[in-house]
């Protein structure tokens, strides 16, 4: 399943890439093949245990496919769902760059944060 313009949702190695890569898949991508994707790459990162890999994928499938078919009927509001997802990768991107001690301190305030009941 081949982006267009980027890597492929199969070959991305981070989340931000897998974000962008379904962003800018021609057709709706499978959601089994972006969920596979998304638990190889969340693996060992300081967000595995608090991001849903399976919810995960189907939001960015169902935001994917509500783009596409809403191009024709509002084509403003199908640009700025794909930007906002585009965004998401960016923000996701900047986790992967982080360093052992900052992953480890994202990690711990995840946790706490998970304790509370802000993260489901």
């Amino acid at each position: 399943m081949r982006s267009m313009g980027g890597v492929s949702v199969e070959r991305a190695r981070t989340l931000g890439e897998v974000v962008r890569a379904v962003a800018g898949c021609a057709t709706v991508p499978d959601r089994l093949v972006v969920e596979r994707a998304l638990t190889r790459v969340l693996a060992g990162t300081p967000v595995e245990e608090f991001v849903d890999a399976e919810g995960l994928a189907r939001v960015l499938v169902a935001a994917v496919a509500g783009a596409r078919s809403g191009a024709g009927v509002d084509p403003v509001g199908a640009e700025r769902a794909l930007a906002a997802l585009e965004q998401v990768a960016e923000v996701a991107s900047v986790v992967h760059t982080l360093d052992p001690r900052a992953r480890r301190a994202l990690r711990i305030r995840l946790r706490h944060r998970a304790a509370a009941g802000a993260l489901g």
